[in-house]
């Protein structure tokens, strides 16, 4: 089962639910493609908006966040074609977001470099930059929630690989959707991690999680076998949780993307 996982700011990224990764082969980096793009867009007016070239059978995108010290800044990235790779071959680390959408309105851009001047390895490895991109830029427009869950992955100083649905998804093509979602279980299984995205931190969500985390962790310790004939007591069943942290854990699951979790599962 995966193992929860949390990070410096639990609240604002939410658990991360971690899945084993062996990374087999001696250049697993050959398999990242740049994505072929054309400067026309969407619909064919020329203009400054991002199009999605096609993507060969057995393959994903995968969203390569460019680093940036202010989280507020705008956010610049490039798209690189990855294919899926078989039970033993070598595979590229990346993480899987799962998030809500959220509402249409007010959306954002992002920035899709369509020119790279990618670091070696070498360089890599003890670089302050990630990328050296040119003014060859595209724009993508997101959700707001969306954007926001970007703007927080974003690493100060190094790239940071994304899976992400609504942007690795050419989501005009009904084709092409139809066979990515057949591949997101996948998708999903090869990340090295799935990040999961629950909003943005308020004032009782920190202690809310603390203490799911907490509850989980005394759970783990249980015997694998039930005692026959006897009740077997939790140990979570003894932990005191206040009126305030009851209900800071209540607006925590009411949050968009346990709705949308415990819907599947009615389903």
């Amino acid at each position: 089962m995966p193992k929860a996982q949390y990070g410096d700011n639990p609240t604002a990224l939410g658990p991360e639910l971690s899945f084993p990764v062996v990374l087999l082969g001696s250049n697993p980096e050959s398999n990242l493609i740049a994505e072929d793009v054309s400067s026309t867009s969407q619909d064919g007016s020329g203009d400054d908006v991002y199009r999605h070239s096609l993507l060969e059978h057995g393959s994903i995108r995968l969203l390569c966040l460019m680093p940036h010290e202010n989280q507020h800044a705008p956010i610049h990235c490039r798209i690189v074609n990855y294919p899926l790779q078989k039970a033993g071959q070598g595979r590229h680390p990346y993480e899987a977001l799962s998030y809500v959408w959220g509402s249409e309105d007010n959306p954002k851009s992002i920035y899709i470099h369509l020119d790279y001047d990618a670091p070696s390895p070498k360089r890599r490895r003890g670089c302050s930059r990630a990328s050296s991109p040119t003014g060859n830029t595209r724009r993508l427009s997101v959700t707001s929630n969306l954007h926001t869950a970007l703007s927080h992955l974003r690493d100060r100083l190094f790239e940071r690989i994304v899976w992400v649905d609504a942007i690795c998804i050419n989501q005009q093509d009904e084709v092409e959707k139809g066979h990515q979602v057949q591949s997101m279980a996948r998708v999903y299984a090869n990340a090295t991690s799935v990040v999961v995205w629950l909003g943005e931190a308020t004032a009782d969500s920190d202690q809310a999680i603390e203490t799911l985390r907490t509850v989980a962790e005394l759970d783990a310790e249980l015997p694998a076998v039930k005692q026959l004939g006897r009740p077997l007591e939790k140990p979570s069943d003894n932990v005191e949780i206040d009126e305030a942290t009851r209900q800071a854990i209540i607006a925590l699951l009411e949050r968009p993307w346990f709705q949308r979790i415990w819907v599947g599962f009615r389903c």
